[in-house]
C-alpha cells in the first residue's frame, strides 16, 4: 500500500532494475530514468490507472550520485 512514487523507487533499487550499465552501483540518474520512463513507470501508470499523467522531477547537481551498492 505505498504511494505509486514509492512502488516505483523501491521496485527500482530491488534486484537491480535500474542498474542500466550493470556496475553494481544506481546512481540518481538511474533511479529517475527507471521511475520516469514513459513506456513503464510513473508517467504511463499514473495515467494508466488514475487518468492523470505525473512527471517525476530530478533536481539538483549531483545526479551521478551512488544511492545504492550491490
Amino acid at each position: 500500500q505505498h504511494g505509486m512514487f514509492t512502488y516505483f523507487f523501491l521496485k527500482a533499487i530491488h534486484n537491480k532494475n535500474s542498474d542500466l550499465n550493470s556496475d553494481g552501483k544506481v546512481t540518481a540518474q538511474e533511479i529517475y530514468d527507471f521511475i520516469s520512463d514513459h513506456a513503464n513507470g510513473v508517467p504511463y501508470y499514473s495515467k494508466r490507472l488514475h487518468g492523470v499523467q505525473q512527471s517525476p522531477q530530478l533536481k539538483g547537481l549531483n545526479k551521478d550520485k551512488v544511492i545504492v551498492w550491490y
